[in-house]
């Protein structure tokens, strides 16, 4: 009943197909087990080799496009595409994609270095030293006890504040940084909803973006992703550019789209997790603007009683003065003069098991850090793996940091979400 496509000798007569059995015999329609295939939808492959009788040989050697082209144009082999598509991948291919599913397996410590991303992050690091905060002298922190491992939160850890002192003219004269606590209270943790993004608001963001512009720091990001990614593009032959930016001005205004442009972050938002906003007349829905990725990153979200995001210290301290986050203990660090760190809290009800943080350095220097890696790091696992040397860098005498201190290996890790930054921080693995 399959027609003179199935007669003997055909060229394409699946013989014996290797799920579906005979083709004359058996339901065409039959659904095949995954468990007998590994890897993801775009690489899929045989655990064991497919008979030699399922398809004629050229099959296997021309590869995908010959054999679809011939098969696609004959309507009755339709229920044969599924298993076509699972074969038709050549045996060097699937070295290919084992290789590469291997390396995106690996764990962020077994990644090898990035040292070109590494030397120009260590530059903008160098260039933050005369506008970041000395540890000793402009802040002090208390990293105390181990914190648990455990997912939740100890509710019997009782722990003193994480800054003990943090020279605070530094963070109403400085333009940066006094631009940047401007903006933390433009925005509503809650990502179950949206956002009021109001035209000062809006300029408040711009006047922040343009300070960072005027120092060595973002300027240097500005050269460099600008370099980079001209290579790439000429590279790759790429006609359309994605993030397009000849000028500070066109940066300027990319940063604002990258970072500050509002997106959806509300999947499974409902009436269970707003039970505390019932007074807000706010409009709701499974889909709510209430996100982006500079909120995220730098102010934080609350989502189904957890935090998320959070990686900012300015806001870390700002909180913790204003009595809405309790320090829960620190999971990793390398003491009170530690660069980074991190640790367990609670804010504002909700509970953050593993946060981490960069500590003293300037907004800027997060700023352009996150940029770069968003603009030229790894896109395909979001793990950058650094090695830098995170020292004072100064003779001071009131800083315990030592000039020659040992380089530390950090992964600065970046996600996007809808061409935006959807998340980034740095995590210590040594």
């Amino acid at each position: 009943h399959y027609g003179d496509f199935f007669q003997p000798g055909h060229p394409l007569v699946p013989l014996h197909h290797p799920k579906l059995g005979s083709p004359i015999e058996d339901n065409p329609a039959r659904e095949f087990s995954d468990t007998s295939i590994e890897g993801t939808s775009d690489n899929i492959i045989f655990n064991e080799s497919p008979p030699d009788s399922y398809c004629y040989d050229s099959l296997f050697r021309d590869g995908r496009r010959k054999c679809l082209a011939q098969i696609m144009a004959m309507a009755p082999t339709l229920w044969l595409l599924p298993e076509i598509a699972i074969a038709s991948s050549s045996s060097s291919s699937n070295d290919e994609t084992r290789s590469s599913n291997n390396n995106n397996k690996k764990t962020p410590k077994d990644r090898p270095v990035n040292f070109e991303l590494s030397a120009a992050v260590q530059k903008l690091f160098d260039l933050d030293k005369p506008n970041r905060l000395v540890p000793g002298k402009d802040y002090a922190i208390d990293v105390q006890n181990q914190a648990s491992s455990k997912k939740k939160i100890d509710d019997n850890n009782k722990n003193s504040p994480l800054f003990q002192y943090v020279n605070r003219a530094v963070l109403e004269d400085r333009p940066t940084y006094r631009s940047f606590v401007a903006l933390l209270d433009n925005y509503e943790p809650n990502v179950c909803l949206a956002e009021d993004n109001t035209q000062d608001e809006t300029k408040e963001a711009f006047a922040f973006l343009k300070a960072c512009m005027a120092t060595p720091v973002l300027k240097f990001c500005y050269n460099y992703c600008r370099s980079n990614m001209a290579v790439r593009e000429e590279a790759s032959g790429e006609k359309k550019k994605k993030y397009s930016f000849e000028t500070e001005d066109d940066f300027v205004q990319l940063l604002y789209d990258i970072w500050f442009r509002l997106y959806s972050r509300s999947k499974g938002c409902g009436d269970e997790n707003l039970e505390t906003e019932k007074e807000d007349k706010r409009p709701r829905s499974n889909k709510v603007y209430g996100s982006s990725g500079f909120e995220h990153v730098f102010v934080g979200e609350i989502r189904s009683s957890k935090v998320i995001g959070l990686h900012n210290w300015i806001q870390l301290y700002r909180q913790e003065l204003a009595g809405n986050l309790d320090f829960q203990g620190t999971r990793r660090s390398t003491g009170p003069n530690t660069r980074v760190l991190s640790y367990n809290v609670r804010w504002k009800g909700a509970e953050k098991p593993l946060g981490t943080s960069l500590i003293g350095v300037s907004p800027e220097f997060e700023l352009a850090l996150y940029t770069m890696v968003f603009l030229v790091g790894n896109s395909t696992t979001g793990d950058n793996i650094l090695l830098l040397n995170l020292g004072d860098g100064t003779n001071n005498s009131n800083s315990n940091v030592p000039n020659n201190a040992p380089s530390t290996k950090l992964d600065v890790k970046c996600f996007r979400s809808n061409g935006r930054v959807g998340s980034c921080y740095v995590e210590a693995l040594s």
